[in-house]
């Protein structure tokens, strides 16, 4: 019952209807608005675009308070701040897992109007998210560790806009690199790219629990918690 209610407090903080509308409208919106003649065409412009949600969406969900002065940031800092950052992750992977879902139900359905008719191929749920959500997460990841590092989101997405512009530079794209966000696009074996780029989304989440944990706001908190404490314990 306490998990329940951590996860819908923290989604009422991060409760941003406008913004999460946008961005799945954006995602859905991929195979009606480029160049689509197969659905694998689909999947290809879906790696490439969709990791510019993951920015919007990740950069800085850890800095709403800040933003927006909020008051539950006295309540936050009676608890760790890193189960917040897992839930509000969590929340925004749901966001993003089913904006991805819509998108292969309706190219499934050829309901998208450049899809050639020959191609019978059909988009598997499962391997849209092995191949869009790595890249998503990780330049997602990319901004928010850079947000909470320097109390910014505008660095947040700057960063991470930047190194997702690099891999779309002609010259870059066609690398063969395991940090290419592009790597099923370009033909290239892309598994173990991926998986790499899960392995450093792990460890910009344990970065950031450590830049959560010892930032000034924390250290406020435990500084003013010790006070009342020392405070209690004298006659």
């Amino acid at each position: 019952m306490k998990v329940w209610k951590s996860i819908l407090y923290e989604f009422k903080i991060i409760y941003a209807p406008i913004k999460w509308f946008i961005c799945a409208f954006f995602v859905i919106l991929i195979p009606f608005v480029f160049y689509t003649p197969t659905r694998i065409d689909v999947i290809n412009l879906s790696e490439i675009y969709v990791p510019l949600i993951g920015i919007v969406l990740f950069s800085d969900i850890m800095l709403f308070e800040q933003m927006y002065h909020a008051d539950e940031v006295v309540y936050l800092g009676r608890r760790k701040r890193a189960s917040s950052l897992f839930i509000r992750f969590f929340i925004m992977m749901l966001i993003l897992a089913a904006s991805l879902w819509i998108s292969v139900l309706l190219t499934n359905a050829g309901l998208t109007l450049m899809l050639e008719e020959g191609d019978s191929n059909r988009i598997h749920y499962l391997d849209m998210l092995c191949i869009v959500v790595p890249g998503s997460l990780f330049v997602g990841s990319l901004g928010m560790t850079f947000a909470n590092l320097l109390s910014s989101t505008s660095i947040g997405y700057l960063i991470a806009l930047v190194y997702w512009a690099y891999w779309m530079i002609s010259t870059s794209m066609d690398q063969i690199n395991l940090l290419n966000l592009f790597s099923f696009a370009n033909g290239y074996s892309y598994s173990t790219s991926k998986m790499l780029l899960v392995s450093c989304v792990l460890g910009l989440l344990i970065l950031n629990m450590v830049v959560l944990e010892w930032s000034p706001l924390q250290r406020r908190m435990r500084l003013s918690r010790k006070k009342r404490r020392n405070k209690k314990r004298l006659p």
